[in-house]
């Protein structure tokens, strides 16, 4: 818990957005208009030690089947977003606000939905070169029909599998998605998800 946090609860404050300090982190964002079109929200910090910082941001789509290429993503805007230190809380508020997305929160959620976009990225190699084992446990772990805990138990089950029979494409998710997960902004998917 944060100092403000804390301040906040012990003194019953409630309903008073938080805007943490990111050094480096990520959002994972899903359409309102399609559930297979996603974007990441990248916010990094950028400390010169002559003046004060920056918080550049920016945002990512998941190019699809796009493996072979190397990259799994695209940047949305040529530049980054450049906010000073002490307007980042008010452009977070303002963005949050206005957002047109629905962010990914919940621990298990966001690392289901990172596989998603995963599976997204290798969707041809699933198809073609793929054996049906891990098909069918790829299909149980994105089974909508399925309980969050059994399509996570099926995430699980694939993602062994992978790294057992396929050591490159499981190096690709564990190199190159899971640097979301580890500094995700949780904090930031709440305050979107309540505004």
């Amino acid at each position: 818990m944060f100092l403000q946090e804390e301040y906040f609860s012990r003194h019953g404050i409630t309903g008073v957005p938080i805007v943490n300090h990111v050094g480096n982190g990520s959002l994972l964002l899903r359409s309102n208009d399609s559930p297979f079109n996603w974007m990441v929200l990248a916010i990094r910090w950028e400390d010169p030690h002559n003046h004060p910082g920056k918080y550049h941001i920016n945002f990512f789509q998941p190019i699809h089947n796009s493996y072979r290429n190397g990259r799994f993503f695209i940047k949305t805007l040529e530049k980054d977003i450049q906010i000073e230190w002490d307007r980042f809380q008010d452009y977070i508020l303002g963005w949050s606000k206005g957002s047109k997305s629905t962010p990914i929160v919940g621990e298990v959620e966001v690392v289901l939905a990172t596989w998603e976009v995963f599976t997204y990225c290798i969707d041809d190699w699933l198809a073609e070169e793929a054996d049906t084992t891990l098909r069918k446990l790829h299909y149980a772990s994105v089974d909508l029909d399925l309980t969050l805990q059994e399509r996570y138990c099926g995430y699980q089950d694939a993602l062994q599998y992978l790294g057992e029979h396929y050591p490159p494409m499981f190096r690709a998710f564990k190199d190159d998605m899971k640097s979301y997960l580890r500094n995700y902004c949780h904090w930031l998917g709440e305050l979107v998800h309540s505004a």
